[in-house]
C-alpha cells in the first residue's frame, strides 16, 4: 500500500528547482546592476571628454598661434587635462583623477601650423570589468 506525502527524492528535486531559479534571478540581478553602472560611467565620461573638447575649441578660437605651440607638427602630444589646461604635458599618472574615478587625456598633433590641428580627447576609467575610455577626435582649423 502506498503512502500519501512526498518522498526525499521529490523534496530535493523541488530545491534543487528551487536553488537553481534562485541563482538565476541573482545573477540576473547582479549583470543588470553591472550593466547600469557601466552606462552611467560611459555617459559620464562622454560629458568629460565633450566638455574637454568644447574648451579646447575655445583655446583655439582665443589665439590660434598660442593653441598651435602646444603640439608639435607631425607628432602627437599628450596632456593630462583633468583640471582643463596646459600645465600638465604628459599621460595623467594613476593618482590623477577627476571626479575620483576619471583620467581625461588630450592626444594633440600639429597637421599644419597655420590651418589645421588633430586632436583626440580621452576619459579612461576602471571598474571590476577593467579599463575602459569615452573617445572624441575632432580636426580643428584656424578659421579666422
Amino acid at each position: 500500500m502506498r503512502e500519501s506525502g512526498q518522498s526525499l527524492f521529490e523534496l530535493l528535486i523541488a530545491v534543487f528547482v528551487v536553488g537553481a531559479v534562485l541563482i538565476s534571478l541573482v545573477s540576473l540581478s547582479t549583470r543588470s546592476v553591472s550593466n547600469n553602472t557601466y552606462a552611467e560611467n560611459s555617459s559620464e565620461a562622454g560629458r568629460h571628454s565633450q566638455k574637454a573638447m568644447e574648451w579646447l575649441r575655445g583655446e583655439r578660437d582665443t589665439d590660434w598661434a598660442t593653441f598651435v605651440s602646444h603640439g608639435s607638427t607631425g607628432r602627437d602630444i599628450r596632456y593630462c587635462i583633468n583640471t582643463l589646461d596646459w600645465n600638465r604635458r604628459r599621460a595623467c599618472a594613476d593618482g590623477e583623477l577627476l571626479n575620483g574615478e576619471f583620467q581625461r587625456e588630450v592626444v594633440f598633433t600639429v597637421v599644419d601650423p597655420s590651418t589645421k590641428v588633430e586632436v583626440e580627447v580621452l576619459t579612461f576609467w576602471t571598474d571590476p570589468n577593467g579599463r575602459h575610455e569615452a573617445q572624441i577626435s575632432s580636426v580643428l582649423t584656424n578659421w579666422k
